[in-house]
């Protein structure tokens, strides 16, 4: 058995990052078909557990700690370092250890994995804090909503698990502006999600398609841009294209902006007309997922009305197959469903809703091999 798990641990170690994926994704499979009953009931009903343990040992700094100091450290003295009592936090690290967040080394002696080393960055503790304390209350009564609501598809925006759970109203983004401490882990969370993975620009084809652009006229608007990274990524991708690059998003969006050479701000809600006319490409990451089929006709409507025969809109957005998606899609489907009434969509609903709006798809170029992350293009039907 040692020599087995050994041979696969040295073919992962010589695998590139699509290998060790689908080695972990076969892995996976294999583990829960030798599962007994006894092993799928633990593994299921017992799985909110892990992430509440996990937010206690953020609490206490645990995974800082144990990254910090990087050599064996007994249970007494993390204890010791954190003010807890020992026997508490020997019961925590055991079983942080058994589910393979750190590693045990010997009997009440623990230290840093590479998962352990993760969890000791901001942004994977701000995501831990984000759905333990935003996702945890909406999960709590989605059972009870969808019995109510007759198991009908969430498609309301208004009116999805998120307005029970918090016994509110508002739509998700206006109630959150409210909201200071949930929002103090939302937003490092999502400002540290994509890095590390695949890039949109691998698949963009601007050399191809700005051939004689104007360099006068806008080049690339960002739509709900957020900060401002996906304009930097598109000037690094296309530095010797020439013209406009705007960012574009709500003004308390755009104050914790930092300012770069080359592009330029505008306060702009995509809810109302497009203010600049005629850009080669009107960019969308992440914002349609956010919303349903009807609001997200509006968004398009909106830069519809402002694009020209030349322009193209580029939504930067999961494709999720119509059969074999991986679970961080479907799970980032029903987290939509739940919080905004959205959705991630197949290639036949974003053609269908596409064709809704008045545009047509000429090219889908899929960037991310498990979660589906892709370059969709668009132009005027």
């Amino acid at each position: 058995m040692d020599e087995l798990v050994n041979s696969i641990q040295r073919f992962a170690d010589k695998a590139d990052d699509v290998t060790r994926r689908q080695l972990s994704s076969s892995l996976r499979d294999l583990s829960v078909a030798f599962e007994s009953p006894n092993d799928t009931m633990h593994r299921i009903v017992y799985q909110p557990i892990e992430l509440a343990i996990t937010q206690v040992a953020v609490d206490l700094g645990i995974f800082r700690l144990l990254s910090r100091i990087e050599k064996p450290i007994s249970a007494q003295e993390v204890a010791g370092k954190t003010g807890a009592d020992p026997v508490l936090i020997n019961r925590i690290l055991r079983f942080l250890a058994s589910f393979r967040i750190i590693a045990e080394c010997g009997e009440g002696v623990f230290e840093a994995s590479h998962v352990t080393k993760t969890l000791a960055e901001p942004g994977a503790q701000a995501g831990v804090g984000h759905h333990f304390y935003f996702f945890n209350p909406i999960l709590q009564i989605l059972p009870k909503w969808l019995k109510e609501h007759h198991y009908q598809n969430v498609s309301s925006s208004f009116d999805c698990p998120f307005q029970r759970g918090f016994n509110t109203d508002q739509p998700l983004f206006l109630w959150m502006q409210h909201q200071p401490e949930l929002l103090g882990y939302f937003v490092p969370f999502m400002n540290d999600y994509h890095k590390g993975k695949p890039v949109w620009t691998t698949v963009a084809r601007f050399d191809e398609q700005c051939q004689g652009w104007n360099g006068e006229r806008p080049l690339f608007v960002d739509v709900g841009g957020g900060i401002g990274s996906q304009c930097l990524e598109f000037q690094q991708a296309a530095p010797k294209i020439a013209g406009r690059v705007i960012l574009q998003d709500l003004q308390q969006t755009l104050d914790q902006s930092p300012t770069h050479n080359g592009i330029e701000k505008m306060t702009h809600d995509f809810f109302t007309p497009q203010p600049i006319e005629g850009a080669k490409y009107y960019y969308l990451r992440n914002i349609l997922h956010d919303y349903p089929d009807n609001r997200c006709v509006q968004i398009l409507n909106h830069i519809m009305s402002a694009m020209s025969s030349e322009s193209i809109i580029l939504i930067n957005e999961l494709v999720v197959p119509q059969m074999g998606a991986h679970w961080q899609a479907t799970q980032m489907d029903l987290a939509m469903m739940c919080a905004l009434g959205s959705m991630e969509r197949t290639e036949r609903q974003w053609r269908t809703l596409l064709a809704q709006a008045g545009m047509k798809i000429t090219r889908i170029s899929t960037y991310g091999l498990f979660m589906g992350d892709s370059l969709i293009e668009a132009v005027l039907e």
